[in-house]
């Protein structure tokens, strides 16, 4: 019996040990091939890709065909299971791999029409752009043809093959990025739910000064369409993309010859977004006649989007812009695909679309659109039964070519040629900062920004008659200040002629900066590293003398509170990771937010505001600066009005018992960082077995929602971080043609790859890598080379 057990627990381990042997070599046979020779009979010419130790490919090419085909090429190779979830995602077949769970998911993609819109650019932009996104897929195709057994290992969990890419699947993903850095779709949702809730006035207190710029419009009144839904489905959608909150916010400055210690302009950007794995950024550089360029382009994208070149640099924020609205459509009650616009009836457009589902019958479903775009009643069953029909008017719908944009933008020398490409940028909207080596600096703030007819209407009158014109959007050059800087900032002066947007960010960040830049010491590339990791918070600054009085009346009288009061007393506003003052104000902030607003709102609609962190931070600062005390008032106490003293006195003992609950009773362990920490996420890193294998971290972090390095909590989860520096670039002009740059966790997307997350750690403490662009230097390198050759009877 003995024998039989053993002979039976042999044969099992020896199962095991054959699986995970060739799993492992399964898992190792996909790893990206970097030398030796590729034949590959579409090249016009052969082309060399020199793989630097950080894996960023160094890709020189005779010609922009071959040039685009080998980017398209070397992302498939390190990013095939990133490119497979995006063209999915833009073509509403997430469902055909993942079952019903994302069928709302698909049906919002279609609904919103990146697919249709993509076709439609495709038949208008330029023929030059046509051929770089053709190249770029015919890259990424060429790679999935001849590698069907080196699939990355997500396939074989999931069990399916990866689907060729077309050139409209690289518009849709622009227009995909262009739609998730659009804070409309969300903020105007929410603020017309809660103006039905709590009125128009208290709704501007909590968002803006001028409410009536982001109406629910057209010939109808708003009353019983159902706004919630959309953000199940928004949720569900940011869960699948990696993205569990949309304050996509950035940093990004630049500075005069006379302000560096080296003479010449430099130039800074660190964009945030999800902290995801793997990054959002591939970076990669570009050598073709014409064009020696580097820094950061997006899978599924051709060309640098933020980066640099021999004569120039530049650098990206989200300028907040307010590029969307909804319409709430005059329907014939006759027939129901009947709407009024322009003064007669009209038809809407319908588009029938289908949904594969894996394991279940394909769902086929219907799309109405009127003038202004989509009908989103589609996107949810309980929707179809709205007697109200909501329409969704977008500048991502309106034509431009951004393809083009970036080609001009990548090749550019000077300051006309930069205006030259930035012109054509419409969507998403952008703050872009400049630097030449002739020594100018500059700005644009780039986008397609709706000019409403009559914007301080509620109804009916703010149909879109034109756009800002460009030479008229806000811009410098060369100030006399000697920098630039934004930070998703208000753009332009309140004399503006033009309405931008109300979605600006809290001015914490932009103040931090510009105080870090207006001084007389002359900046090196060692400062502009120490500005990036810089957790020192204004709004801290500016929150706690109006907090600290409750608190040493609590210390008075309790040692707990006296404990919290000394960290407190003498805190410099460094969210720094190590601080435990930092800790307690975070805590506190939080409990304040509660009691503030929960009572007003209630659960849900407070949910649903603190979604969009920003607009917290500005409520908080205009409530206790313009004295807007009735927030202050618990609504849900009978017979008793509260002062802002009863509240913050309450948060304060709030506080006290969560800290001493979660963290224990000894204050000096309460560390930030042991509170807030980051995981760089994967798709599949929900499962606590997939998470060993494809999450990346937790790690301790410090900064915060306000604070230069940016530390991004969801109040809703508090306090992990989720959005952060997505990357950091800077570039001095002193030595053009190269940057100082990190993107976590790494270059390429295979667990058992060397640069899996082989940049985190340098990331977390602030160090950098160097990217080159002298092209003598990268062949007289050891790196890896590849080459991808045309067969010498069909090369011409």
């Amino acid at each position: 019996m003995k024998r039989t057990i053993l002979a039976i627990f042999v044969l099992l381990l020896t199962v095991l040990i054959i699986t995970v042997f060739f799993s492992y070599r399964t898992f190792r046979r996909s790893l990206p091939q970097t030398k030796g020779h590729i034949e590959i009979q579409t090249l016009q010419d052969n082309v060399q890709i020199y793989r630097d130790k950080n894996g960023v490919p160094h890709i020189f090419a005779s010609n922009d065909h071959d040039l685009y085909f080998a980017q398209g090429y070397t992302i498939a190779q390190d990013r095939l299971w990133q490119l497979e979830l995006i063209r999915r995602m833009v073509n509403g077949r997430l469902s055909e791999i993942l079952g019903d769970t994302t069928v709302a998911v698909d049906q919002l993609m279609l609904t919103i029409g990146f697919k249709r819109i993509a076709g439609d650019l495709y038949k208008k932009i330029s023929e030059r752009s046509k051929s770089v996104v053709r190249a770029y897929t015919d890259g990424i195709n060429s790679f999935i043809r001849t590698n069907p057994e080196k699939l990355p290992v997500e396939f074989m969990l999931l069990d399916f093959q990866p689907g060729l890419w077309n050139p409209e699947d690289c518009l849709a993903f622009s227009r995909l990025m262009g739609w998730e850095l659009s804070l409309s779709w969300y903020v105007e949702w929410v603020a017309a739910t809660l103006k039905k809730k709590i009125g128009i006035q208290y709704t501007n207190e909590l968002f803006a000064d001028d409410l009536s710029q982001w109406p629910i419009i057209g010939s109808g009144k708003l009353s019983d369409f159902d706004f919630s839904i959309l953000r199940h489905i928004t949720c569900q959608l940011n869960r699948i993309s990696g993205i569990e909150n949309w304050p996509k916010g950035s940093n990004n400055w630049v500075i005069s010859g006379l302000k560096a210690e080296n003479g010449k302009p430099m130039l800074a950007n660190d964009p945030h977004l999800p902290l995801v794995n793997p990054s959002s950024w591939y970076m990669a550089h570009l050598m073709a006649p014409g064009i020696n360029s580097a820094g950061f382009s997006m899978p599924g994208s051709p060309g640098i989007a933020i980066g640099f070149n021999q004569k120039i640099a530049w650098g990206f924020t989200n300028a907040m812009i307010d590029d969307a609205d909804f319409f709430v459509e005059q329907i014939d009650t006759s027939d129901s695909t009947r709407y009024f616009a322009n003064g007669q009836w009209r038809k809407m457009n319908r588009y029938d679309e289908v949904i594969p589902i894996e394991g279940e019958e394909a769902k086929r479903i219907k799309i109405y659109s009127t003038n202004h775009g989509p009908v989103i009643n589609a996107v949810h069953p309980r929707l179809k039964k709205v007697t109200q029909k909501v329409s969704f008017r977008w500048t991502g719908q309106d034509y431009s070519d951004e393809t083009d944009a970036f080609y001009r933008l990548n090749r550019a020398q000077d300051w006309r040629d930069f205006q030259s490409a930035v012109r054509k940028l419409k969507v998403p909207g952008q703050n872009i900062v400049y630097c030449d080596t002739q020594g100018n600096i500059g700005y644009w703030s780039c986008g397609r920004i709706p000019i409403r007819a009559n914007p301080t209407v509620n109804q009916g009158q703010q149909e879109w008659i034109g756009f800002i014109p460009f030479a008229e959007l806000p811009h410098a050059f060369n100030p006399q200040k000697g920098f630039l800087a934004t930070a998703n900032n208000r753009i332009a002066p309140k004399d503006y002629p033009y309405y931008i947007s109300n979605l600006w960010e809290p001015p914490s960040r932009i103040l931090r900066i510009n105080q870090l830049l207006s001084g007389d010491k002359k900046l090196s590339v060692a400062n502009f590293k120490a500005m990036q990791m810089d957790t020192f918070s204004p709004f801290a600054q500016f929150l706690a003398p109006r907090i600290l009085p409750e608190l040493k009346k609590l210390a008075g009288g309790d040692e707990a509170f006296r404990r919290i009061y000394q960290f407190l007393q003498g805190w410099d506003f460094y969210m720094r990771g190590e601080s435990v003052a930092a800790t307690i104000f975070q805590v506190f902030l939080q409990t304040l937010l509660d009691n503030t607003f929960k009572d007003e709102l209630g659960e849900e609609s407070f949910h649903d505001y603190l979604f969009f962190s920003g607009f917290t931070y500005r409520a908080l600062r205009k409530i206790f600066t313009r004295r807007l005390y009735h927030w202050f008032d618990d609504v849900t106490t009978k017979n008793k009005r509260e002062t802002p003293a009863d509240i913050i006195q309450k948060s304060w003992r709030q506080t006290k018992d969560k800290l001493i609950r979660r963290m224990g009773d000894d204050p000096i362990k309460w560390r930030w960082d042991r509170l807030h920490r980051v995981t760089f996420r994967h798709f599949l890193g929900d499962q606590p077995l997939m998470s060993k294998i494809f999450n990346i971290g937790p790690f301790p972090m410090g900064g915060s929602n306000t604070t230069i390095d940016n530390g991004y909590y969801n109040f809703t989860k508090p306090y992990d971080c989720i959005v952060g520096p997505s990357m950091r670039m800077i570039v001095d002009m002193a030595n053009p043609g190269r940057a100082e740059v990190i993107n976590p966790p790494g270059q390429v997307g295979h667990p058992l790859s060397s640069h899996y997350r082989d940049q985190t750690e340098f990331w977390l403490n602030g160090l950098y890598l160097t990217l080159e662009t002298d092209t003598t230097l990268i062949r007289n390198s050891n790196f890896d080379l590849l080459e991808l050759t045309v067969p010498k009877q069909t090369k011409r």
